[in-house]
């Protein structure tokens, strides 16, 4: 098992330069993709922000909106993971195991897309003062890490 985890660990490491500079020809933005709060933090930072009750009336339907896309695009997430653990799992040859973790990246990237047009929608409900009180409350990721950094 723990060999297993050393060889994803040393596949995402080693295929993470690869990934970064796939995204920068795509991209060219040269800092890190912005953090997009998760569900708990996201309604933290909403409950700070003095909404009215149409705003938050449209929110809630946006959300609703997005939760049925996410619960699939995760589960095709899972699908993808568990299809990686299991040719990891089988001793399969690179190529096999190259598709089957670019299969669950590609997957996460939905994910992490569909988080962040969540984001933008909620936002265009937002006055100019919300939206910049969004701003600063929202998680930070340092330039160099890409960790996300405390308040």
């Amino acid at each position: 098992m723990w060999t297993k985890k050393a060889l994803f660990l040393a596949m995402m490491l080693v295929s993470s330069p690869l990934l970064a500079q796939q995204n920068a020809a795509q991209d060219s933005r040269p800092h890190p993709s912005p953090v997009v709060p998760n569900g708990k933090v996201f309604q933290e930072i909403l409950d700070k922000l003095s909404l009215t009750p149409e705003q938050k009336d449209k929110i809630k339907a946006l959300r609703k909106t997005h939760r049925e896309s996410m619960k699939t695009l995760r589960a095709q997430a899972d699908k993808n993971r568990l299809e990686l653990d299991q040719a990891l799992d089988k001793n399969l040859e690179s190529d096999v195991l190259k598709t089957a973790f670019e299969n669950f990246t590609s997957a996460r990237q939905a994910v992490d897309r569909q988080r962040f047009q969540q984001m933008l929608d909620v936002r265009a409900v937002l006055t100019e003062s919300q939206r910049q009180l969004f701003a600063q409350l929202r998680p930070k990721t340092s330039a160099n890490s890409g960790e996300v950094m405390g308040d």
